[in-house]
């Protein structure tokens, strides 16, 4: 299973219809939908790298939280800062670090 939402938030940060990503990962609409549904599919590997090399990212990141952290001894703290700076934008990504490292 894939983060469903993310996948949305990441299609719709670069302005692209389900079509359009479909189109770039050269797969169907109905993959897609599914997979930003969350609806229960078994999806291939292979469409799994369509769909990261189309929106540039890697394919983890399509991943949800628990498989970041599945060989990890982090806290829950930790695991809901993961969570949540993965439903960020780019640009909410960029301002929190540089915050953060403004902290340090």
């Amino acid at each position: 299973m894939i983060n469903g939402s993310k996948l949305r938030r990441l299609r719709k940060d670069r302005g692209w219809s389900t079509k359009d990503l479909a189109d770039r990962a050269s797969i169907s609409t109905s993959i897609i939908n599914d997979l930003e549904n969350e609806r229960d599919r078994a999806v291939t590997i292979s469409s799994l790298t369509k769909i990261s090399d189309a929106l540039e990212i890697a394919m983890i990141e399509l991943l949800p939280i628990e498989y970041h952290t599945a060989n990890q001894a982090i806290s829950a703290e930790e695991k809901e800062l993961i969570r949540l700076f993965h439903s960020l934008r780019d640009d909410q990504r960029s301002a929190l670090l540089a915050f953060l490292q403004s902290l340090c």
